[in-house]
Formats: structure tokens, C-alpha cells, sequence
């Protein structure tokens, strides 16, 4: 488990910020499918939003990665939603036969408006299928 987070914050360096919100959660509950799951959203430059993530299974799964993404913004008050991605629409959020499973998606935000996201995400195996979900840490838009 530490080496895949290792491995994670490792991408997430490699993105080229300085400046990186994520969230990592281990599976609450006991589960056939999955085994760790992260997101993380990087401010790039002219109003570009980065959001990678990474799944863990705890084997070899049919298919892994996000079921979706969802996207919000804060307004001062409360955080909106401003966006969904879905694995329907975005053929980079699922992978078969593999036990880990990384991708990213950008958007464009406003400058100084923060965002997080967060990750639905997904592992199937033999018919049973599994799905956690976890937060990012607010990023602000440059």
C-alpha cells in the first residue's frame, strides 16, 4: 500500500505543480474489489484545471478505474456543481484486466475560484462489482 502511494504522489509530482490537492482513501469496508483509491487536482496555467487519479484492486480485475468524476466549485458560500464526467463518455476512465489503474482529465475553471473533485471509483471482478468514492483537496484556478 505504501508503495502505491508512493507511486501516486510520484504522478502527481511529475505533473509539473508545485502546487497539488489530493485525497487518498483505503477501502472503509472489507472489499473482494477494491483496495485503495486517490484523486488530485493541480492548477495549471491560462485557467486550466488538472484532475488525475489512480485506482488499486486487490487482484487482477475485469475492469478498473472511475465510474465518475464530479466536478465543484466553491461560490463563497457553498461548493456547486459545475461538471460530471462519465466512463460512459470518457474512454480513459476504465481499463481492463489490470490491477491498478491511473488516468487524468483537465477542464477549464476561473481564475481564483477553487475546485475539487471527486472520484467514483469502480473494480470489477467475475460478475461482482464494487465503488468507493473520495474528495480532493480545494485547488485554486490560476
Amino acid at each position: 500500500m505504501k508503495k502505491r502511494l508512493f507511486g501516486f504522489f510520484l504522478a502527481v509530482l511529475m505533473l509539473g505543480s508545485s502546487i497539488t490537492s489530493f485525497a487518498v482513501e483505503s477501502a472503509p469496508y472489507a472489499s473482494s474489489y477494491l483496495d485503495a483509491y486517490a484523486i488530485g487536482i493541480t492548477p495549471k496555467e491560462n485557467h486550466v484545471m488538472s484532475v488525475t487519479f489512480v485506482v488499486y484492486g486487490t487482484n487482477i480485475m475485469d475492469r478498473i478505474g472511475a465510474q465518475k468524476i464530479l466536478i465543484e466549485e466553491w461560490d463563497g458560500v457553498d461548493w456547486v456543481e459545475t461538471g460530471t464526467y462519465s466512463a460512459e463518455k470518457n474512454s480513459n476512465f476504465l481499463t481492463k484486466k489490470a490491477s491498478e489503474y491511473t488516468s487524468s482529465i483537465t477542464f477549464y475553471g476561473l481564475p481564483g475560484v477553487p475546485y475539487r473533485a471527486t472520484l467514483t471509483a469502480y473494480a470489477e471482478r467475475n460478475g461482482g462489482s464494487d465503488t468507493g468514492t473520495v474528495t480532493s483537496d480545494p485547488a485554486t484556478c490560476k
